[in-house]
């Protein structure tokens, strides 16, 4: 089994802008087994951040950056764990990934580094959760049998500033999501662009059916 880890529901064909449903969809016609894992799984997902973000009020700290967090991290550790098997192969849109035993492909739009820098919506979270979380990034990754880059900016990164080896990593031009509502045109592009780079991510798999 393929399990695609995401922070959407995946049975839903327009969250997330359709690409988990869509991946899932493709995986299956190649013959493979394959369903989707959600990270944020509510309420425990949210139950976590609320206590989380309960006791950084109480501590006077910002309470920011939930997702980078440790207690964001076990929760999801403790979904991978409760519904991904030992012998399923992982395809990760989170650029942590803490199951230890299976098999996990990352694909990626940017690394934390960047994000942080790059993007005013993180930038108040605290500097020691930033590190914690790069960290942690750096042992995914580490760990990780590939990883797949939205483009050459992130691979150059990955490779020179993480230092990954480069036979680790690979070029796949998927098409951002600009557009929260799925239009048949932007669709059809995707779709295009998944039959493109499919091969390469199912091919990394010898997973038992």
């Amino acid at each position: 089994m393929i399990r695609v880890i995401t922070a959407s529901n995946t049975n839903n064909r327009s969250d997330f802008g359709g690409t988990p449903y869509r991946l899932i969809e493709e995986i299956k016609k190649s013959e493979r087994l394959a369903s989707g894992v959600n990270l944020r799984r509510p309420p425990i997902y949210h139950i976590a951040k609320f206590l989380w973000m309960f006791c950084r009020i109480i501590l006077i700290r910002n309470p920011r950056g939930f997702q980078f967090s440790s207690i964001a991290i076990l929760t999801r550790r403790f979904f991978l764990n409760s519904q991904v098997k030992d012998n399923d192969g992982i395809i990760s849109f989170f650029q942590i990934c803490s199951h230890r035993k299976a098999k996990v492909i990352f694909v990626i739009d940017c690394t934390l580094t960047y994000l942080f820098k790059s993007y005013p919506e993180v930038s108040q979270v605290p500097n020691s959760d930033r590190e914690k979380a790069i960290q942690k990034e750096k042992e995914s990754y580490k760990e990780a049998y590939h990883i797949f880059c939205k483009s050459t900016k992130c691979m150059d990164q990955v490779i020179n500033d993480y230092g990954i080896s480069r036979a680790k990593v690979s070029y796949l031009p998927w098409m951002a999501n600009f557009e929260l509502e799925l239009k048949p045109e932007i669709l059809k592009r995707r779709i295009d662009s998944y039959k493109a780079g499919l091969r390469l991510l199912v091919g990394h798999f010898e997973v038992p059916e």
